[in-house]
């Protein structure tokens, strides 16, 4: 849907752009206070982006609005993506020295056709560009990113299913780059996982630390548990790698069901569980990750 929006920052002259705006999100979208994605027009059908710094985030024409409706304190989304940035490292930084493996958020108040809607936060997306990950070249696969958006057996590491290249979504995962059909190619994946599900125990303590990223698994399992992310542990994660021989690493997303609330806002009170998933139970018998585990 078209419409313009106006932009209000402290100290700073008031911006419009025209825009794009729909409702995002999956189970959010029942919610009475919704969410949604909008990208700024050069034009008022849209055929023409803009790209600007909006709230001094990243420049890009394409922002999420969250309403944080789940939410009964609406922070727990925004400390833990800041928390997550500040303890994850970067396997490939120095070589792109302006990407970043998560997303900034800035809170926001929202006035929509005129009605107030109340505390939002603003915020950058994950996708190739943030990420840095190499660009596809002709028919080459380079850099992959893959969106858990359910609970299927190959984002748990549980189960394998077979695949098709000619659908953008397989066992829980959702194609982000590359994703149109006929450049995106599930073999990659499937083949980790797989590795991860059938090898033998030799087999993988040899070898897996080629194919994910030690200091990215370590730091993403602690996270996990830090903030008892229970909806993170397969969905709401970004499964990406750098490179076609770069090792895969995690990236979280969707962080509203942490710090004691599910994803229905809901308490949980649960403090003497380990969130886990088929990769860790694995790598939780490597004597590299504990190591590190133990170490960082």
């Amino acid at each position: 849907m078209g419409g313009s929006i106006k932009i209000f920052e402290p100290g700073k002259p008031l911006v419009e752009y025209l825009m794009g705006i729909e409702v995002r999100g999956g189970f959010s979208q029942t919610f009475p206070k919704q969410s949604f994605s909008v990208e700024l027009w050069e034009d008022a059908q849209g055929d023409e982006k803009v790209s600007e710094s909006v709230l001094g985030l990243r420049i890009d024409d394409d922002w999420i609005l969250d309403g944080l409706w789940n939410e009964p304190v609406r922070v727990r989304d925004v400390i833990s993506h800041a928390l997550w940035l500040e303890i994850v490292r970067h396997p490939y930084g120095q070589a792109e020295p302006k990407s970043k493996l998560g997303i900034d958020t800035v809170f926001s108040e929202l006035f929509l056709n005129g009605h107030y809607r109340g505390i939002y936060f603003l915020s950058e997306k994950i996708d190739r560009k943030q990420l840095g990950l190499k660009r596809l070249e002709g028919s080459m696969l380079k850099g992959e990113l893959y969106k858990g958006t359910s609970w299927g057996d190959g984002v748990t590491f549980d189960g394998l299913e077979n695949f098709s290249n000619s659908r953008d979504k397989w066992s829980g995962y959702e194609a982000k780059y590359p994703d149109e059909i006929g450049e995106l190619d599930w073999t990659n994946l499937h083949r980790f996982v797989d590795f991860t599900i059938r090898s033998n125990r030799n087999t993988f303590n040899e070898s897996i630390l080629e194919k994910v990223d030690l200091e990215n698994m370590v730091d993403y399992f602690i996270f996990l548990n830090i903030v008892y992310a229970t909806d993170n542990r397969g969905k709401n994660i970004y499964t990406a790698r750098y490179d076609s021989n770069s090792p895969y690493f995690f990236v979280p997303w969707d962080l509203d069901g942490t710090f004691g609330n599910d994803w229905r806002g809901e308490r949980t009170n649960v403090s003497d569980r380990i969130l886990s998933n088929g990769l860790y139970s694995r790598l939780l018998e490597n004597d590299a990750f504990k190591t590190e585990l133990s170490r960082r």
